[in-house]
């Protein structure tokens, strides 16, 4: 079975993704991802909000931009 969000998609992912030649695990971004998504959904921040981020292109910003889809689901 296909994951059908990005989240989902996030957790069954094998492997890791590389960060200036340091690996990854996709199970450590799943973790910070549901830290993020979970402080959002304490701030406040729900579906229809708009979240913007200004990050380089670093781990962190793609546990953002997972996290803002669960947000998208919730309020």
């Amino acid at each position: 079975m296909k994951p059908d969000t990005l989240p989902a998609f996030l957790a069954a992912a094998p492997g890791a993704l590389l960060d200036r030649d340091r690996p990854l695990a996709y199970a450590a971004l799943a973790y910070d991802s549901a830290r993020l998504a979970r402080s959002l959904r304490e701030l406040g921040v729900g579906a229809g909000d708009r979240v913007a981020l200004w990050l380089p292109n670093i781990p962190a910003w793609l546990a953002l931009f997972f996290a803002c889809a669960p947000a998208e689901r919730q309020r």
